[in-house]
């Protein structure tokens, strides 16, 4: 069996509410906003999730955050990316993978934050636009994916 080849610019597909962004109190943990969306997910990622989900392939281990409304034009990161970093947390489940990301009070104050991406290693292939908002020391994010193995087959 020949080599995978992920390729940026494979079809989009859409896994339906898959991701959450919740923004809580930073004192009291206390859940302020909830946000819940359909992740953006190119075939290339629907592969990477699925290898991940067999135990191969490349690793899911970066968390990118930016200002625009998804990938940028070189289709190597998100448009006004302005965090990527590593994820916070990655488990499988039986048969769910969950990715999660943790968004300190003190980390991108200021920043109007509109998108969100995982990827594996350097391959993006999942993404999500929410409304934006400006991220204060006075809250954490904390994002979110679930990838059912039936999304992803």
């Amino acid at each position: 069996m020949g080599e995978i080849i992920y390729r940026a610019d494979s079809p989009i597909r859409v896994l339906p509410y898959n991701v959450t962004r919740r923004i809580l109190r930073a004192d009291t943990l206390d859940e302020a906003s909830v946000f819940r969306a359909h992740n953006q997910v190119l075939d290339t990622g629907l592969q990477v999730i699925l290898d991940r989900l067999r135990g191969v392939g490349p690793a899911l281990t970066t968390f990118a955050l930016g200002t625009g409304t998804g990938p940028n034009d070189a289709g190597a990161g998100l448009d006004g990316e302005v965090l990527r970093t590593d994820l916070s947390l990655l488990m499988r489940t039986g048969p769910i993978l969950e990715a999660q990301f943790y968004l300190a009070s003190n980390m991108l104050n200021g920043q109007a934050l509109r998108s969100a991406m995982i990827l594996a290693e350097d391959i993006p292939f999942s993404w999500v636009a929410f409304p934006a908002e400006i991220k204060t020391q006075d809250f954490v994010w904390i994002f979110q994916w679930s990838y059912p193995i039936e999304a992803v087959v």
